[in-house]
């Protein structure tokens, strides 16, 4: 599977716990001294009415001893291709990069969960803002939503470890979770946590979307965060981000063309092309 060879990345390494929730411009970052890394299996379904277009990506759950750091493991390939880019200004491809119309990037997030009980969530679905400028947007939240979890006594075994369930209505949807006490982490995949154990599976009632436990190691990791050249790290309101990503999908021939970008077939077509990818990308993972 294409998301296991992801494994084989290299860890980015810088150092220390520090900036969380400042309101960052140029050159700042968020750091983790990380300890303890969690991966899962994510699988998703882009068409809610299509089975073909469900995918399997690896992600990881970083931990350090005030902050944790969800992403997936396409967006570690990505920052280290571009770490690699800031040492030799050189970015060396295995092959050809094609991007498809309307394909926006839904794995390109990062998410810190603070022991405060903050959310901090850096999104990079296009690159850069409308005005063409080189950004990364975040929004922060509560997590006072992840108070909200209804444990049952139902358990369950999941890789040798005892699973209590709790559910949860959470982004429109409504999740189900197995959590094991047998590992004393508050925490689990994308937003959620503040259960009394590690959440080992965890599913939505569509099953369209779904996060499975694979491993659990020691580590001892420096991680900055958006260790970028001229980009500006910007906040933003959630409801805004949202809009803006599917803004951003709907006129990306238009943006690509005003960029001095050419499309490699009849601008009809491509728009109807583009028409049924948005049509299809109707399931993300808040509705």
């Amino acid at each position: 599977m294409e998301s296991n060879k992801r494994l084989k990345l290299l860890s980015l390494s810088i150092s220390a716990v520090a900036l969380f929730f400042s309101t960052a411009t140029y050159a700042q970052s968020d750091r983790l001294k990380v300890h303890k890394k969690v991966l899962y299996n994510m699988t998703f379904q882009m068409d809610s009415l299509d089975k073909t277009t469900k995918t399997t990506e690896l992600t990881e759950l970083l931990l350090s001893d005030t902050v944790s750091l969800f992403r997936t493991l396409y967006k570690v390939e990505q920052d280290a291709t571009y770490a690699a880019y800031i040492n030799t200004k050189v970015i060396q491809l295995s092959a050809p990069v094609v991007v498809a119309i309307g394909k926006i990037n839904n794995l390109n997030y990062q998410i810190l969960k603070s022991n405060t009980g903050q959310i901090k969530v850096y999104d990079e679905y296009s690159g850069s803002n409308l005005n063409h400028v080189k950004e990364i947007n975040y929004y922060t939240e509560p997590a006072t939503a992840m108070d909200s979890w209804k444990l049952s006594s139902d358990t369950i075994t999941i890789d040798q470890f005892l699973c209590q369930k709790a559910e949860i209505n959470f982004g429109g949807r409504h999740w189900t979770a197995w959590f094991s006490t047998e590992i004393p982490i508050s925490d689990g995949p994308y937003k959620f946590g503040k259960l009394p154990g590690l959440i080992l599976r965890l599913e939505d009632s569509s099953k369209t979307w779904q996060f499975e436990f694979q491993s659990i190691h020691n580590v001892d990791e420096d991680i900055e965060l958006n260790k970028k050249e001229n980009v500006e790290i910007k906040k933003i309101n959630k409801d805004k981000l949202f809009k803006d990503r599917r803004y951003y999908q709907k006129n990306i021939l238009s943006i690509m063309e005003s960029k001095g970008g050419s499309i490699a077939e009849d601008r009809k077509a491509a728009q109807e092309r583009l028409n049924e990818v948005i049509r299809k990308d109707n399931n993300w993972i808040e509705l």
